[in-house]
């Protein structure tokens, strides 16, 4: 008996599948009453053609509303962009921004010289706590 996971082993492997279509019309291969299959009975009903027919009417109008969908820029999207890039650069100078980087050239001394002072300190601040905890453990032992 082969695995339905794995297939049959005497398949050709090309992913066919074999439907039965007796079972949809209304021709009786001896599988079952309409009762075991209630959607059998249901499958071309004026009902289901005529839902059919809603869906394919409601797809058209979605269709065509997405049709009239603009993406150019309407005029006041237009004049606002103007006006916020015209606000980008108000009261911009160069002298300014050449200030400002000067500033930030001089303060990066100060962190520099933090670093250089702060991590020795923090190493022998450590190299004191553990001799520290190290002699009283030995002394309470």
């Amino acid at each position: 008996m082969a695995s339905p996971a794995l297939g049959d082993p005497h398949d050709s492997g090309d992913g066919s599948l074999n439907l039965n279509a007796d079972i949809l019309v209304d021709e009786s291969v001896g599988t079952g009453a309409v009762g075991d299959f209630a959607v059998r009975g249901r499958l071309f009903s004026p009902e289901l053609a005529a839902r059919a027919d809603e869906q394919r009417e409601a797809n058209a109008e979605r269709l065509d509303i997405a049709g009239t969908l603009t993406f150019e820029p309407t005029a006041s999207e237009t004049e606002a962009y103007a006006a916020v890039r015209a606000g980008l650069f108000d009261g911009y100078s160069s002298e300014a921004h050449s200030r400002a980087v000067e500033a930030r050239e001089e303060s990066a001394i100060l962190p520099t010289l933090a670093l250089v002072i702060g991590v020795p300190l923090v190493i022998l601040v450590g190299v004191f706590l553990g001799r520290f905890w190290a002699r009283r453990r030995r002394a309470s032992h």
